[in-house]
Order: C-alpha cells, then structure tokens, then sequence
C-alpha cells in the first residue's frame, strides 16, 4: 500500500493514534470491499472528527461510510493482560 496518495502521513496519524490508546485495531476486510478500525475513549462525533483528519481520508484513499458505536461484553485481550490477584 506504499504506494497510495499520504501513505506516510497516514502511518504516523495512526502511529500517533496508537501511542495515545484511541486506535486500537485496523485493516482491511478480506475481500477488500473496505476497512474497518477500532477507536477507544472517544465518542461518536470524536472519532468522526478523527477520521477526517486522516491523510488518507482528505486524499480520498478511504471513504468513512459509518461510525458505530459497540458495547463489548467479552475482551479476552484485556482480561489476559489483568494480573490474577494474590489472596
């Protein structure tokens, strides 16, 4: 994909992203009929405001079609990162 319009500064918007802990996970769908990305901490109208200022997006790489919202009831990522507690 280094070829794409922005390439450089879209990896450092997200770069940036994920030193802050408001991108969590991206990429593409398998049979690349798009993306989709995972933002944390951020409400509805933050993450579409962040993703306009993606390089990508302003250069028309990517086309935002919807923000949602998701309740996660299962993160076997995160309970593997608690500690078990002593006692």
């Amino acid at each position: 994909m280094p070829d794409q319009p922005g390439w450089d500064a879209h990896a450092q918007f997200i770069d940036a992203l994920v030193a802050q802990g408001t991108f969590v996970m991206g990429g593409p769908f398998a049979d690349n009929s798009g993306s989709m990305s995972l933002l944390e901490g951020v409400s509805v109208d933050e993450a579409r405001r962040i993703v306009a200022d993606d390089p990508f997006v302003e250069n028309g790489v990517f086309v935002l079609e919807d923000v949602r919202e998701w309740d996660v009831f299962v993160d076997e990522l995160a309970a593997g990162a608690e500690t078990p507690s002593s006692g």
